[in-house]
């Protein structure tokens, strides 16, 4: 077992340490709903796709509640999407994976280094247990870089028994927030968008904010832009109350524990009355004032900068349809909010809007093996 996630954490090294990987299939597996994504290469047009919902609490906030009904859902989605590819690229919940950079004297050697990294390692996570590894950025006679990643050993235990139990083999294990911010700053390079930009994700458990401005790049030809992450920030959040409430509020006496898919049900009930989800909605607009504030704060600490006043928002995830979401926040953003799937659409057109807000993570999975 100690080889097989040796293997792993050297697996992630790589892949966040600028790493190529074979073309592979995004699978991306969150409390709802389990999604793959085939792209075109060197494209983000997606030839194949599934997006299947899983059953309550069979994954919570990235824990596995269970592993044999979580393989056996993504080994029969597996054989649905009928993909030519043979490997995966999967993501670990971002309170798995820590990456952060390390200084350390300039004069120690391997082994030292190991010992100090170990030692820095201890003192910042005695409470876990962990597997780690690291890599010198750079060097002078008195100061060594370092990058360092430190990964919890009971989730990548846990990827990977599922990873062996689905019969997959696994080209890159991400971070899913870094798979995000890599094809975020991907899709805005590909528009003629000149205003500073925050996407917002509406996730089930965490909602994230992404803040980009275009920036010129110099090169020896001609001048170029790129889109630069400015801040980064994600706020923890829990909807399972309000979830319940609308199935109570639509259907009193229903007994909670008879609804195999709890967010596709409550899904069906909104689309049919929108104002189920009035509260939902309102907490919802809440959090992300909550994170915008978030937000604000260290854009400026970090950069010195504001929110610009003609900033875009774009929304992303599938929380952003929930009935009032988009209106509440058209309003207060003055009719500036739009979907990341309309930045998207040209290129898929045979994919309804919904669904391919809600594939995003797995499409940033699937760019592993592109140019």
């Amino acid at each position: 077992m100690m080889d097989r996630l040796n293997s792993l954490v050297g697996l992630l090294k790589k892949i966040i340490f600028n790493y190529r990987s074979p073309l592979c299939v995004g699978v991306d597996i969150s409390s709802s709903a389990l999604k793959m994504v085939e792209l075109q290469p060197g494209t983000l047009t997606i030839v194949k796709y599934s997006l299947y919902p899983l059953a309550d609490q069979l994954v919570h906030n990235g824990l596995i509640n269970d592993l044999e009904q979580l393989a056996l859902s993504i080994t029969e989605q597996w054989q649905h999407l009928q993909s030519k590819l043979r490997a995966v690229a999967i993501a670990l919940p971002s309170h798995a994976v820590i990456i952060k950079e390390l200084s350390a004297p300039g004069h120690y050697n391997s082994s030292e280094l190991d010992h100090y990294v170990l030692e820095h390692i201890l003192r910042e996570f005695d409470d876990i247990e962990f597997e780690f590894d690291y890599i010198v950025n750079s060097y002078n006679d008195t100061q060594q870089n370092l990058k360092l990643i430190v990964a919890k050993k009971a989730q990548l235990e846990e990827y990977q028994a599922l990873l062996q139990m689905s019969g997959l083999k696994l080209a890159a294990i991400e971070v899913e927030v870094l798979a995000l911010q890599y094809l975020f700053a991907r899709i805005l390079n590909h528009t003629q968008l000149t205003q500073q930009v925050l996407i917002i994700e509406l996730g089930a458990n965490r909602i994230r904010s992404f803040i980009y401005s275009r920036s010129v790049v110099d090169t020896s030809k001609h001048q170029d832009y790129q889109w630069i992450l400015l801040s980064f920030n994600e706020l923890a959040v829990n909807y399972q109350t309000y979830l319940e409430q609308i199935i109570l509020n639509a259907m009193p006496g229903m007994q909670l524990y008879e609804i195999k898919h709890l967010s596709a049900y409550v899904w069906e009930l909104i689309l049919k009355e929108n104002s189920l989800a009035s509260d939902l909605c309102h907490e919802i607009i809440r959090n992300i004032g909550q994170l915008m504030e978030q937000s604000r704060l260290s854009l400026m600490q970090e950069n010195n900068l504001e929110l610009a006043e003609d900033m875009l928002v774009y929304l992303s995830g599938g929380n952003c349809f929930i009935p009032g979401v988009l209106p509440n926040l058209q309003t207060i953003y003055k009719n500036r909010v739009y979907f990341i799937a309309d930045l998207l659409g040209q290129d898929n057109p045979h994919i309804p809007r919904e669904q391919l807000n809600r594939l995003i993570t797995a499409m940033a999975l699937a760019t592993w093996g592109h140019n």
